[in-house]
């Protein structure tokens, strides 16, 4: 099988993409082993169109949630009971994290309150009851999530707004303001 080789630069990544035009008209592009250390700490939700309001919100808050967007949130989240229809959680409140928070002896290095309300209903939802079996493990499961040492800041925001993309959830940001 004979073919053309061409070697190509990207002087923005410097990488090497190599494109082999096979004689059955296939076109094979290859490309070096993926760096994950280059794209680490990219902001990639500036490649995201923002709304004004949101773009707002964000300029008040940066990258965590205020009292009405973990409201918002929590207000979706769901978990299956005893008979495996899915039901909304009843959510705890702000007051109530902190509690759990105090009475395990849980110190958050990053301690924006909404964000630890956010984790520990997501928790109540997903985790809790299960593999998460009381408040204290919920505890520390919301340091573990908001003080990762690898993770960005705003990472639990970003994660949400992801899932929200994905899921078709509409955020009116003029409501979260």
């Amino acid at each position: 099988m004979t073919g053309r080789t061409s070697v190509w630069k990207c002087a923005e990544t410097e990488w090497d993409a190599i494109i082999n035009c096979l004689t059955g008209g296939e076109w094979q592009v290859r490309f070096p082993p993926f760096k994950f250390s280059r794209i680490m700490h990219t902001d990639f939700t500036q490649y995201i169109p923002k709304p004004h309001a949101m773009v707002a919100y964000l300029r008040y808050n940066g990258p965590h949630f205020n009292e009405a967007l973990c409201d918002f949130a929590v207000r979706k989240m769901k978990k299956e009971d005893a008979s495996g229809e899915l039901k909304r959680i009843t959510p705890w409140k702000k007051e109530e994290v902190e509690t759990m928070l105090t009475e395990a002896g849980v110190k958050l290095d990053n301690d924006d309150i909404y964000d630890a309300v956010y984790v520990a209903n997501m928790c109540k939802a997903d985790y809790f009851g299960s593999s998460i079996e009381d408040k204290k493990h919920v505890a520390k499961y919301i340091k573990d999530t908001l003080d990762d040492e690898d993770a960005a800041d705003g990472e639990v925001f970003e994660c949400f707004l992801a899932k929200c993309d994905k899921r078709g959830v509409h955020i009116d940001w003029e409501d979260m303001l």
